[in-house]
């Protein structure tokens, strides 16, 4: 077990976390298509809180992320604004105690901005393919909703594995559009469509995953029991058991609740919807949240993710950034390389402890 009274050095997290994004840099400044510099503002973000925290360092860990967010909101971009507002959330959410190899995992949450963002967003104008399908072949139809007002819209198609770019283009004013070249070979996708001049407008701040390729095969009786008993324990079961659940609702429903965003949406949805005492008593989302990261580490929860219904790091990773504040693809590629640094500094540090 861990031991509390060795915290977390925040300078050093952060400091890692910046060497992730300079090492990024240039993809990020590439899927930024409107100034090419989003990857140079994260990197300068990221310079600057591990600045502001080395200057306060000595001083509690709440002191120092107050700082750090008093330095970003004078900056101008928009990622250092939203990471400021993080931070100044971190600043409350640490009041009075250390950061440590217990309670680390709970800053990722509130850094991104957990919650602020719509939760049932996803299904805000895309229709097809739904959250969670299988979509066979080479070729895939992909179709949205009218928005009102709007001339253009923009598909943007990504990888979930690594946020790389598939398909971002402009295609005026249409409401479908049939895209080529897919290897129908199980990778997974996650689509959005941009409204207006700017590909990252509010109805491209939520994604809807697909897999492309054939769903796989149905299992023996006995399979499914022994699976099952293999999920009794850790984040698989908790997961599972919400999955099964949307599975049993109307198959319109199942739409809105198949996917691992629409997940972690429902923690988030419950816990914000409790009366105020009973969140306080509560472990609270972030604490749900960072439970969920820590599990999916262990030995056990790695290698059932290795199944086609096990819950791996990079998709629990993919659901909290598309519940997140850093909406639009380029946020989202650069929130998710966030999140994974900051599990592997914890974890780096708690296993050199």
């Amino acid at each position: 077990m861990s031991n509390p009274s060795n915290p977390i050095d925040l300078g050093q997290l952060f400091q890692t976390v910046m060497g992730t994004l300079a090492q990024n840099k240039e993809s990020l400044n590439n899927a930024d298509i409107n100034n090419h510099d989003h990857g140079d503002n994260m990197v300068n973000t990221f310079q600057l809180i591990t600045r502001a925290i080395n200057e306060k360092k000595g001083a509690n860990p709440s002191e120092q992320l107050a700082y750090a967010a008093e330095i970003l909101r004078q900056q101008k971009s928009g990622s250092a604004q939203l990471y400021a507002k993080g931070l100044s959330q971190a600043s409350q959410q640490f009041q009075g105690q250390e950061v440590n190899s217990d309670n680390a995992m709970t800053l990722i949450p509130t850094l991104l901005g957990i919650g602020n963002a719509p939760v049932q967003q996803s299904t805000y104008i895309m229709t097809s393919p739904a959250d969670g399908a299988y979509v066979s072949g080479t070729s895939i139809n992909f179709q949205w909703k009218a928005f009102p007002g709007a001339t253009k819209y923009w598909l943007i198609v990504r990888r979930v594995k690594d946020g790389s770019p598939r398909i971002n283009k402009d295609l005026g004013n249409v409401l479908s559009s049939d895209e080529h070249g897919f290897g129908n070979d199980g990778t997974q996708y996650k689509w959005t469509v941009g409204v207006g001049d700017n590909p990252e407008s509010d109805a491209a701040a939520a994604y809807l995953n697909f897999t492309n390729g054939l769903p796989p095969q149905p299992q023996e009786p006995q399979q499914q029991q022994a699976q099952q008993q293999q999920q009794d324990a850790g984040i698989n079961d908790i997961i599972g058991t919400l999955i099964r659940k949307a599975q049993n609702k109307p198959q319109g429903q199942q739409q809105q609740d198949a996917g691992i965003n629409d997940i972690i949406g429902t923690l988030i949805s419950k816990a914000q919807n409790k009366p105020q005492g009973q969140q306080q008593q509560d472990a609270g989302v972030n604490d749900i949240i960072g439970s969920l990261i820590r599990k999916a580490q262990q030995p056990q929860a790695r290698q059932q993710s290795k199944s086609s219904s096990g819950v791996n790091l990079d998709t629990i990773v993919n659901g909290l950034v598309s519940n997140s504040s850093m909406g639009g693809s380029y946020r989202s590629q650069s929130g998710s390389l966030v999140a994974n640094a900051l599990i592997t500094a914890v974890q780096s540090m708690v296993n050199k402890k």
